[in-house]
């Protein structure tokens, strides 16, 4: 897979986190800052029962939907973030300081298909986990999907136990999509342990890098067996 360049999507995905933020009570580990994908689409998820707003990654139309009543407006024409923002504000959103650019077809279909991926495996992966754990976000400050255990204990700095499984489509540090896996506070102990696939990384963060173009051209159940065999490597973190 290609690098994914895609910053005006990023854009909205950070747009549409802060409506979400408007929307939803306060959740733990800041569940209520995160997306999710569904069906093709970014979303905010059902919020309150009533509200949903989402990007359609594969036709580029932006909705919004109240209780059985919706708009729809189409996200790559240069007119419609303008009439998006005014159209959120009549609705009592505060989008004054929010951004919204138009974004090409060519951002959202190479990020859907990284997205596709990305969020089953790490579903599957949530699937086999049990005690404390997330869903599976889309954050709109990294760009990234991300699953994260918990121990249930906190460390000695007050600090929750944790476990980090994401996928994010590259960054400053490493631009090529990549898988992760970060125990979190960071026992540098836990470097001497094999790995089945990938590298470990001590320099800007601390944890498993896998190049993603190697992770995808296995079959489906050896990678989600690769990543909770990574997953159990990372709980080493936490023994004493």
């Amino acid at each position: 897979m290609e690098n994914i360049d895609a910053p005006n999507l990023h854009l909205a995905v950070k747009f549409l986190k802060e409506l979400r933020i408007q929307m939803v009570g306060g959740l733990p580990h800041y569940g209520n800052y995160g997306l999710f994908f569904r069906n093709d689409e970014i979303t905010t998820g059902l919020m309150n029962n009533k509200k949903e707003i989402k990007i359609n990654l594969l036709d580029g139309s932006f909705h919004y939907y109240d209780t059985e009543n919706g708009n729809t407006f189409d996200i790559t024409k240069p007119e419609s973030p303008k009439s998006i923002l005014e159209f959120l504000q009549n609705l009592g959103f505060e989008t004054s300081k929010l951004e919204l650019n138009s974004i090409s077809l060519d951002q959202m279909h190479r990020y859907r298909e990284f997205s596709i991926l990305g969020n089953r495996y790490l579903e599957l992966v949530r699937m086999r986990l049990s005690g404390q754990y997330s869903q599976v976000y889309l954050w709109g400050h990294n760009f990234d999907f991300d699953l994260v255990w918990f121990t249930g204990s906190r460390s000695s700095e007050g600090y929750d136990e944790q476990i980090d499984i994401g996928v994010t489509p590259g960054d400053g540090g490493h631009p090529a999509p990549y898988l992760y896996v970060t125990p979190r506070p960071f026992n540098d102990k836990i470097i001497n342990s094999e790995l089945p696939i990938g590298k470990w990384v001590t320099e800007g963060w601390k944890g498993i890098l896998v190049e993603w173009n190697e992770l995808i051209v296995k079959p489906q159940n050896e990678i989600v067996d690769l990543i909770e065999a990574l997953f159990n490597i990372g709980k080493k973190n936490f023994d004493n």
